[in-house]
């Protein structure tokens, strides 16, 4: 009886180690043609330039958004208008120290957006002192309904998002396109508007005192994602940094 037992549980565990090898060899086949056949994707970015085109490809750029409210200004006279103060002798002082962080940080607009308000056009000058890309020719755009809006609640951000739309469209769907290839835009304003717009593009509470800007970053993984689309999305962009007349604070 008891080598009828052994005989049989070993025939049995033979035919078992048998069925696991053939099962084991017919899996490894399965996977073998499995990945054979799954196509590749593969991530690239816009500014890659040694990608190599596969099965399937993901473009993914990051946009990215430089949000400064100008510089301290000059106290309001009986005989000017609030759109023509001045920097103050502080204000100045102020620009160049956020317009020097932001350029140690390595923050190079493509295109900027300007209030066409006096302390938001001085801001920028000093700043260009600081770096050329501040500002440069050809690539800012002066609008004074920076400065109308920036009172109005809850407008900027939409008002904004015209603006930038109509400055980075495609050439064939507008002729007035001036910067299709933009990738960092800055702008310059005035609160509460600035505030409120960061706040709201971001998903958190965002103070901006006198020259101060906030870094707001969002990664597009379709190519289909255009400014537009970007800035019409409410909390989905992130805070990256805020830069300040004495250095950028990261988050």
């Amino acid at each position: 009886m008891t080598r009828v037992m052994m005989t049989t549980w070993r025939s049995t565990t033979s035919s078992m180690t048998s069925m696991t090898t053939m099962r084991a060899r017919a899996n490894g086949s399965s996977r073998r043609a499995s990945s054979r056949r799954r196509p590749t994707t593969r991530v690239v970015n816009d500014d890659d330039a040694d990608a190599v085109g596969t099965t399937t490809t993901t473009t993914r750029r990051t946009y990215r958004l430089i949000m400064l409210r100008h510089s301290a200004a000059m106290p309001q006279s009986d005989t000017e208008k609030d759109v023509d103060r001045a920097l103050s002798t502080e204000g100045r002082a102020l620009a160049a120290g956020v317009g020097r962080a932001a350029s140690e940080s390595g923050w190079t607009p493509d295109l900027t957006l300007c209030s066409a308000s006096r302390r938001s056009r001085e801001t920028l000058e000093v700043m260009r002192r600081e770096n050329p890309v501040f500002g440069g020719e050809g690539r800012t755009i002066y609008l004074g309904s920076l400065y109308h809006f920036a009172s109005l609640d809850g407008q900027y951000r939409h008002h904004l998002t015209e603006c930038v739309a109509r400055e980075t469209c495609p050439p064939e769907e507008a002729a007035c396109a001036r910067i299709p290839e933009a990738r960092t835009i800055m702008a310059v304003g005035h609160n509460k508007g600035m505030e409120e717009a960061v706040t709201e593009l971001c998903g958190e509470e965002v103070r901006l005192l006198t020259a101060t800007a906030a870094l707001l970053e969002r990664v597009i993984d379709t190519a289909e994602e255009t400014w537009e689309r970007a800035m019409s999305v409410a909390g989905g962009w992130r805070l990256v940094a805020i830069a300040t007349p004495t250095g950028v604070i990261r988050r």
